[in-house]
């Protein structure tokens, strides 16, 4: 709507519109830079935090000398250690021993991973931790959430104008492709141009874009057999990384083609709309755009509907000489005469 509004207000015509697809391109492009503000990630001890609290630089492993003799099966079932931020896999792999049922979900404790945990926690920032609201410290099933503030809304107001600038040029690009192509084969140019949309832009656009998010997953999910399933956990600050580099590139080649258009482009009478005769009609430019009646069908409403500028012509009939003498003397009378 955005797009078709500037279009008719300011009156663009190719030139203008090619200008004005750069333009949404430009900024699209520079309000993409959005996807680098980050919300604080969560800590999944054994994927992206080790055991001991430590940011772990690769994958650490989900064993540990706290739960070496608990004999864990790899099942995700995270649960959350609310005084250090910690989500485990699992009940199993966090060392719990023992499990409280209650209507609110089960609770677990004498979790000896999770000890260790805030042990080596308090020896870092000699602080006590904070409990739960009902002054518990027991794991509970479900993830930490992390709460991010104003960096999200941010995000989010610099994604919807990026998203509406990146919109806004598709049509003028219609309008380009339907100004510039011969009347008699708008039709095809536009199933062409649908096609080459699907094939080059569609479908390679969710795999593509699928395989970069595959390439930032920390830890999968695997089946019996061991082959990947889906991915459970993922780094965000490669992701977001990730994410914005295939869409930049996206937009350089949108923002690389839209001036080659341009450069290439000669005006024709279609486009500063200066000459009523087009070159792939007779009729007239407004007939040429909007009537789809046939030329000769046009013609024959504008007869019946008379010129637009009436004119005063004089007829003088001529009389043959078989007009009797009775006849003109009733002429000359000034009397009608049928002829």
């Amino acid at each position: 709507m955005l797009g078709g509004a500037a279009i008719r207000q300011m009156n663009l015509q190719v030139g203008g519109m090619l200008k004005m697809i750069l333009v949404c391109h430009v900024i699209a492009l520079v309000l993409i830079t959005s996807f680098l503000i980050q919300c604080p990630p969560r800590n999944f001890v054994g994927i992206n935090v080790a055991y001991d609290n430590t940011t772990a630089e690769s994958f650490t492993g989900l064993k540990s000398r706290c739960n070496a003799d608990c004999d864990c099966k790899a099942e995700w079932n995270p649960v959350c250690d609310h005084e250090t931020g910690n989500t485990y896999y699992s009940a199993c792999f966090a060392g719990c021993k023992t499990r409280i049922s209650n209507p609110n979900g089960d609770e677990w404790t004498d979790c000896e991973c999770a000890s260790d945990s805030r042990d080596e926690f308090l020896s870092i920032f000699s602080t006590p931790l904070p409990t739960m609201a009902n002054g518990s410290s027991n794991i509970v099933n479900g993830f930490c959430t992390r709460e991010c503030g104003w960096p999200m809304w941010i995000f989010l107001v610099l994604l919807f104008f990026s998203v509406v600038a990146s919109f806004a040029s598709g049509i003028p690009s219609q309008q380009i492709m339907l100004r510039v192509i011969p009347f008699q084969q708008r039709t095809l140019g536009i199933g062409v141009h649908w096609t080459f949309l699907r094939l080059l832009g569609f479908i390679p656009g969710g795999v593509l874009f699928g395989l970069m998010i595959d390439t930032t997953c920390l830890k999968w999910k695997e089946s019996k057999c061991g082959s990947k399933q889906s991915c459970l956990v993922y780094d965000p600050e490669l992701l977001s990384w990730t994410i914005m580099g295939v869409a930049v590139v996206c937009k350089l080649v949108s923002i690389l083609a839209t001036i080659i258009g341009y450069m290439t482009y000669r005006p024709n009478d279609l486009d500063s709309a200066m000459s009523v005769q087009t070159t792939d009609s007779r009729g007239p430019l407004s007939l040429t755009v909007n009537d789809d009646r046939q030329p000769a069908e046009i013609a024959r409403q504008g007869l019946k509907k008379g010129p637009t500028n009436h004119r005063t012509i004089a007829f003088k009939p001529r009389i043959e000489n078989h007009i009797t003498d009775d006849a003109s003397d009733e002429m000359t009378a000034g009397s009608p005469t049928r002829l």
